[in-house]
């Protein structure tokens, strides 16, 4: 609750929960419902974003190759597991120690740039 609350001040301070005692005090996330119905539905999207950003980063280096591997990621998409579908595009797994190292170096610098 300690951290939802955190978050909320964070990116939403106007929010206000008036007299809803538990989202006042940080509850607020236990209504949202795939977290106890459909629990990979997060599971997935955060996947597939670690995925996106490694070909962000890959993208930066090398845009048309990154492109081509992108797309023959997706035609593959559903012929063999995950991890040897990553693994085949040159990405690094999400489940391993570190996946995302690089990916945070590369968004930091991007990030603190003046010019982008």
């Amino acid at each position: 609750h300690g951290m939802w609350q955190e978050v909320e001040k964070m990116y939403l301070p106007d929010r206000d929960y008036g007299d809803l005692e538990r989202a006042s005090k940080g509850g607020f996330w236990q209504w949202q419902r795939h977290i106890y119905k459909y629990p990979f539905y997060y599971i997935d999207y955060t996947l597939a974003q670690v995925c996106a950003l490694q070909f962000w980063v890959m993208s930066r280096e090398d845009r048309a190759s990154t492109m081509e591997t992108y797309i023959s990621l997706c035609k593959r998409g559903g012929a063999a597991p995950f991890n040897q579908l990553i693994q085949e595009a040159g990405l690094i797994s999400p489940f391993e120690e570190g996946c995302l190292e690089r990916v945070v170096e590369q968004a930091r610098e991007y990030l603190s740039r003046q010019d982008r």
